[in-house]
């Protein structure tokens, strides 16, 4: 069933019965009529459980709670009526307001920052070093006005079978603005 979900099913479970490779499914009896309906059964079910998610995600958002995966820098999560929201993590949004002081009143770049913070043993999240790449990130991130937003990218699933992010143009974003959640003016 789970292999079935997938579009191509059907051509790799041929191309390896083609090299004499027996494929054995104990959901259906061994005939291709049957194996082909179980495969258009299961490829449906993943369709509409991926609409289901996208949906929830939707209705989430709307409701302004969080929509899943690590919060930004200078953010935690909140747990309140069986929801998870937003909100300010106090020690991590005072090194962000120390990022945007240096970059803002100083000429200096990312990697420069990186190296300052480092010195001063100010943690990252995980407590490895800083990098400029999160400086970089730090620094576009437009959450730390106050904006968040949602469906900047979707998920591609691959014929690797890896899943690889596609980017969407930021007029497709929803978005809303919360001043309690603003580290900077």
């Amino acid at each position: 069933d789970r292999f079935g979900r997938s579009a191509h099913a059907h051509g790799v479970i041929s191309d390896l019965e083609d090299l004499g490779i027996e494929v054995v499914s104990t959901a259906e009896s061994g005939d291709q009529l049957s194996r082909g309906m179980h495969l258009v059964i299961g490829e449906n079910y993943s369709r509409v459980l991926s609409q289901r998610v996208t949906e929830s995600l939707h209705k989430r958002f709307e409701q302004r709670s969080w929509t899943g995966g690590p919060p930004p820098y200078g953010y935690k999560i909140e747990h309140r009526d069986n929801s998870q929201y937003l909100a300010i993590n106090p020690a991590e949004a005072k090194i962000v307001k120390t990022i945007f002081e240096i970059y803002l009143d100083e000429t200096v770049g990312t990697k420069s920052i990186a190296r300052r913070l480092a010195a001063k043993s100010l943690p990252t999240r995980h407590g490895g070093p800083w990098s400029f790449t999160m400086i970089r990130n730090i620094l576009v991130n437009r959450a730390y006005i106050g904006e968040v937003r949602f469906g900047k990218r979707r998920m591609k699933l691959r014929d690797t079978g890896r899943r690889t992010p596609i980017y969407l143009h930021p007029s497709t974003h929803k978005v809303y603005t919360d001043e309690k959640l603003r580290i900077i003016s």
